[in-house]
C-alpha cells in the first residue's frame, strides 16, 4: 500500500485546515518519537461520521493513515 499518495475517501471535500490562535505551526517531533494528528466530521442531514489519523516520524513524514467512514 501507497502510504504517500492517500486515496481520496468517497465523499470527502477538500479545504484548507482550521487556524486556530495560539496553536502555531507544525513541528516534527524528536528522532524516535511519532506525533499523531487526528481530525473528524459528522453530516448531520446523511448521518455519517469521518474521521482520520495520520502518523508522522522525526522528519515529517507519513509512517502510517486511517480514514474510517461510519453511516448509522
Amino acid at each position: 500500500m501507497d502510504m504517500s499518495r492517500p486515496e481520496r475517501i468517497r465523499g470527502a471535500s477538500v479545504r484548507k485546515p482550521t487556524v486556530v490562535k495560539g496553536i502555531g505551526e507544525w513541528r516534527p517531533p524528536v528522532v524516535l518519537y511519532v506525533k499523531f494528528n487526528f481530525d473528524a466530521t459528522f453530516n448531520q442531514s446523511l448521518n455519517i461520521s469521518s474521521s482520520g489519523i495520520v502518523v508522522r516520524n522525526h522528519r515529517g513524514m507519513s509512517t502510517d493513515l486511517l480514514a474510517i467512514s461510519l453511516i448509522s
